[in-house]
């Protein structure tokens, strides 16, 4: 059956999904055939211009594997980034939130990808709480400086609009201790920390901002 599906590489749609669909069905889930069948009938949905079709063969192969399959890591990983770009943020995270679990072991630069993708969902939500709790992840997970110094702008920002200057004023301290220490490694990390700080958008919220002072007195 797998044969016959790949022989349907330049038939119409329909024909070849039905064959891949065989085949998948005949295939044991831990059977590589059966995840590629998925993939395969994925990739051909979407040729044909069925994308929420596409998203759901590719969602239950990317879920396939053991949790420290890198291959399946990486999968899910680009369905999380998929999902986003179909603004469908809820499946995205779940997603995103196994590949963070999972790949800190095996596929450290995923996990941190995933956790930096879930705090800039959290800021475009207006989540500060959630960025709070990733910022403790991506600590955790070890993430490099540039990706928490992001994330700690994000969430000095909603602060910042919530009208809470102190503690945003705060977050500034932390995010400006995090680059001074990060600056004195010279490595692309340091570098790319350098870029993200010289036009750092909550030091600019914050000068943009600044609280009235009083009088001085005669």
């Amino acid at each position: 059956l797998w044969d016959a599906a790949k022989a349907t590489a330049t038939a119409p749609w329909p024909v070849r999904v039905r064959a891949l669909r065989a085949a998948a069905a005949a295939a044991h889930p831990s059977d590589s055939v059966h995840r590629r069948a998925l993939v395969a009938i994925a990739s051909t949905l979407r040729r044909a211009g069925h994308q929420p079709g596409a998203l759901a063969f590719q969602s239950r192969a990317a879920t396939l594997g053991a949790r420290r399959d890198r291959r399946r890591i990486d999968a899910e990983l680009t369905l999380g980034k998929m999902l986003r770009r179909e603004m469908d943020l809820e499946a995205a995270a779940r997603h995103l939130d196994a590949v963070a679990q999972d790949g800190r072991a095996v596929a450290w630069r995923s996990a941190e990808k995933a956790l930096h993708l879930l705090a800039e969902d959290a800021f475009d939500r207006g989540n500060g709480g959630a960025i709070r709790l990733l910022l403790e992840r991506q600590a955790k997970a070890r993430c490099r400086a540039h990706v928490r110094l992001e994330t700690l702008g994000w969430l000095g920002l909603l602060q910042l609009e919530r009208g809470d200057r102190r503690r945003a004023e705060r977050t500034h301290r932390a995010a400006k201790r995090l680059y001074t220490e990060a600056a004195r490694a010279d490595d692309a990390a340091a570098i790319r920390c350098a870029r993200l700080w010289l036009d750092y958008p909550l030091r600019e919220a914050l000068s943009r901002t600044r609280p009235d002072t009083p009088p001085r007195p005669p």
